[in-house]
């Protein structure tokens, strides 16, 4: 058993050792060069959310989204909403009109991944009332720099996974 110990603290040093590397989680791409989507486009995005159905994905394409009105996943379960790529699909809060999340998550089992989040007023990404919700390749940004009225990388008030 002792051994056992010593081999299971030995095991965790060099794992933590591994794991605090110098790199950066900042982002590294200019979102300003990504193309433009079309109205009609951030239009069909608002609509996959709203009308997403149980076990369905959302596949975001490439490109600079300018939001309006916040996205709200409401009460689904099974979900996977899927960007192009964190330096490709970048949906910005910039102009948001409404609401105070970038993206509101409520259900269950939803992953999100492969995009970037600009200047939400409030969090980047807010799950609520949601169990197994998976973050994967998710960069939230404020281009403007850290403000104290910016919000949170996302605010997870129940069961998640990150990774």
């Amino acid at each position: 058993m002792r051994n056992y110990l010593k081999s299971l603290v030995g095991i965790t040093a060099v794992l933590l050792f591994f794991s605090c590397g110098s790199s950066t989680t900042e982002q590294s791409f200019d979102s300003s060069k990504l193309t433009r989507v079309s109205q009609d486009e951030v239009d069909k995005l608002i609509e996959a959310f709203i009308m997403a159905e149980d076990s369905s994905t959302i596949d975001i394409p490439a490109g600079f989204y300018e939001m309006k009105t916040q996205l709200i996943l409401d009460n689904k379960s099974g979900i996977k909403i899927k960007g192009a790529g964190m330096d490709q699909t970048v949906i910005s809060f910039r102009n948001l009109k409404t609401g105070g999340e970038g993206i509101k998550l409520v259900g269950n089992d939803i992953s999100i991944e492969d995009l970037s989040i600009e200047d939400a007023p409030g969090d980047g990404i807010k799950a609520q009332h949601a169990d197994g919700v998976t973050f994967r390749k998710i960069n939230v940004t404020w281009t403007n720099g850290d403000k104290s009225k910016n919000g949170t990388y996302a605010s997870i008030l129940s069961n998640a996974r990150m990774s």
